[in-house]
Order: structure tokens, then C-alpha cells, then sequence
């Protein structure tokens, strides 16, 4: 595998990973929401050290944004079909 498919792939992982930490913490209430917010942060720190490059780190924040947005979007819109197709008998 080449060395440029391995960073895109990297930067993939990483940034989805990181999107469903915040996503986890934006959607789940109490005190473990930290957790989650931490754990997104551990893993930015991890990929900032392996990946020194501007390009790759501007990329991993965006796939982080871009898979939070999307999930988020997501998983309210399934809460929302499954609360509504119970109500709606």
C-alpha cells in the first residue's frame, strides 16, 4: 500500500473516529458526555503527533467535522422516525 493511501485512510479513521466522539457527547446527556469529549481530544493529540503535515492535520479536522455533522444529522433523524412512528398508531 502506498504511503499517500495510507495517510488519506489515516486521516479517514482518525476523523471518523473523532466525529463520533463529539457526536457521542453532543447526543448523550450527563457526566460521561466527558468522556467522549476527551477521548476526541486524545485522539487528535495522537494523530497530530504521527502526522506532521499542515495538509494532513487541516484534513483530519475536516473529515472530524464533516462524520460529526453527518452522524449527528443521522442519528436525529432516526430518533425522531422512531418517536414519531410510535406516536403516530
Amino acid at each position: 500500500m502506498g504511503a499517500r493511501l495510507r495517510s488519506v485512510l489515516a486521516v479517514l479513521g482518525y476523523g471518523f473516529a473523532a466525529g463520533c466522539m463529539m457526536m457521542l457527547f453532543a447526543l448523550v446527556p450527563g457526566l460521561v458526555r466527558y468522556a467522549f469529549s476527551l477521548a476526541a481530544l486524545w485522539l487528535g493529540y495522537r494523530f497530530f503527533r504521527g502526522y506532521g503535515t499542515i495538509g494532513l492535520r487541516i484534513g483530519f479536522i475536516f473529515a472530524a467535522v464533516a462524520f460529526y455533522l453527518l452522524l449527528t444529522v443521522t442519528v436525529s433523524l432516526v430518533l425522531y422516525m422512531r418517536v414519531s412512528s410510535s406516536t403516530a398508531l
